[in-house]
């Protein structure tokens, strides 16, 4: 070769030449930094400490919910929601347990919107990334029956809470057998191991390990006797978020000017964290597991019951713990996952505010609600009338997903033609056939063999047109020109 000329063959021109990756440069190879320290260097360092206070844990579950949000946008699950060293670790987080079971429901929300993407067939790379890059984050949510487990540990931490408020909370109450023992069988209900555990008073009678699944098969917690307990025992009456002593609700933020949180706000403040992942959980849940138009009415009314819990939410961020706390920045790490990294270039992932999360999350309850609103849909004419306004909405890979498998009857009804008992507004002969003039209804008969093809080629051609409007705009407008096609079929031989 002579200088200024460029190799090129069959499989390598210059758009491959430019494209390429230095596999091994860190500043080409996202997976080739080898100054990350894995999640147990990092926890032997001081990393996801065992006790934080309640301040502190409001502060990571929204750092958390800033990171999910991050993921909605198009960002890897590596290195946004499992930069969390307790969502890596989950037993790390076995002696917090309103921590813990917001990271397991936290958890199980991730796999159903996996779910959702995955079967919707309306999401692509540059909308949503579902790959976990080997992580190992199946909780068994991606089913109602697998959703237990999350539902159950957000149901004893969401008791705890709620025998607190009842006792008043008062850090120097007597405690009570079940409360010593509260904490040890919430963590055996969710699979836990529990850490530092008292044991009950002399003569206390004892409390049978909780079943796994923690409770019935509602996910209701299990229930407890009460008896009298020494003073010393671990769960007092206050509201302690940690294993250990130091744990003391309403303790002023050493260094700042923060105001000091009271016990009942900070309560408040978790109770409300708790109830937003339980209501969008199972909202997904529902969506997932579409089946009856009964179905997106519950959903529904989990989406309204989490937007009044996101409301509490942002009212009480400011309970958490302030940016730069040393022992919340010390849960979290952006570099732990990277030799999990495919060889592509590294990529900045900037972390959403929590305003701009509230934003967020506000956005995709109220996308989510008018996806629900389909079930008011009977005719062509009102299908096509939503699926546009829908689309003005600039809804996320969450709604459209959600939406597309609703449009189709259910994710088992996709590689298969409507049948007779789907929604009304599923694209089938009978919601076509009154436009284009042709007989209507269960048993209607077409005229001819002609009129017969003409009715199911319109039915392929409408079908395509509803996931095109689920798709992202760039790929609605690229599909929308592939089927032209279809339209030509229509015209006959």
């Amino acid at each position: 070769m002579e200088p200024g000329e460029l190799l090129h063959g069959d499989t390598f021109s210059l758009f491959e030449a430019v494209s390429a990756v230095m596999i091994g440069d860190p500043r080409m190879d996202a997976g080739a930094d080898r100054t990350a320290r894995s999640a147990a260097q990092l926890v032997a360092d001081g990393g996801a400490p065992l006790q934080l206070t309640p301040s502190q844990v409001v502060a990571v579950m929204d750092r958390l919910m800033s990171l999910e949000a991050a993921w909605h946008r198009g960002h890897f699950l590596p290195q946004s929601i499992y930069t969390c060293l307790y969502m890596l670790l989950p037993h790390r987080a076995d002696g917090m347990l309103f921590l813990a079971a917001f990271c397991k429901a936290l958890r199980g929300t991730v796999n159903t919107a996996r779910s959702l993407t995955l079967l919707s067939n309306v999401c692509m790379d540059e909308d949503m990334m579902p790959h976990a890059f080997g992580l190992d984050i199946e909780d068994r949510a991606c089913s109602v029956a697998g959703s237990l487990k999350p539902l159950a540990a957000l149901t004893l931490a969401e008791d705890r809470l709620n025998s607190l408020k009842g006792r008043g909370a008062s850090a120097t109450a007597p405690a009570t057998a079940a409360a010593a023992a509260a904490d040890v069988s919430a963590a055996a209900a969710m699979g836990a191991r529990p850490l530092h555990a008292q044991p009950a008073a002399p003569g206390a009678p004892s409390r049978q390990q909780a079943p796994e699944g923690g409770g019935d098969e509602d996910g209701a917690a299990p229930e407890s006797t009460s008896a009298e307990a020494s003073p010393d025992a671990t769960c007092t009456g206050s509201l302690s978020c940690g294993s250990g002593e130091g744990a003391v609700a309403g303790a002023p933020d050493a260094g700042t000017d923060r105001p000091t949180a009271s016990e009942g706000q900070l309560r408040e403040a978790l109770q409300a964290r708790l109830r937003f992942r339980r209501t969008l959980h199972l909202a997904l849940e529902k969506l997932l597991g579409f089946k009856a138009p009964g179905d997106l009415d519950e959903a529904a009314g989990y989406l309204q019951a989490a937007q009044a819990q996101l409301q509490v939410v942002r009212d009480t961020a400011r309970f958490g713990a302030p940016a730069g706390d040393a022992m919340v920045d010390s849960c979290f790490d952006a570099a732990v996952n990277r030799p999990l990294m495919s060889p592509t270039p590294p990529r900045r992932m900037p972390v959403p505010s929590p305003e701009e999360t509230w934003e967020h999350f506000g956005g995709l309850l109220e996308r989510l609600l008018a996806a629900c609103r389909i079930s008011a849909v009977a005719t062509w004419r009102q299908l096509q009338a939503f699926l546009h306004a829908f689309k003005d909405r600039r809804p996320g890979s969450i709604e459209r997903a959600a939406l597309h498998i609703v449009l189709r009857g259910g994710k088992g009804a996709s590689g298969g033609p409507p049948h007779a008992s789907s929604p009304p507004w599923t694209p089938r002969p009978a919601l076509i056939a009154p436009v284009v003039g042709l007989p209507a209804g269960p048993a209607a008969k077409q005229p001819c063999e002609e009129a017969d093809l003409f009715l199911d080629q319109a039915t392929i051609v409408t079908q395509n047109w509803c996931q095109a409007m689920c798709l992202n705009p760039a790929r609605t407008r690229r599909r929308l020109w592939r089927l032209l096609e279809d339209w030509h079929n229509l015209k006959g031989p």
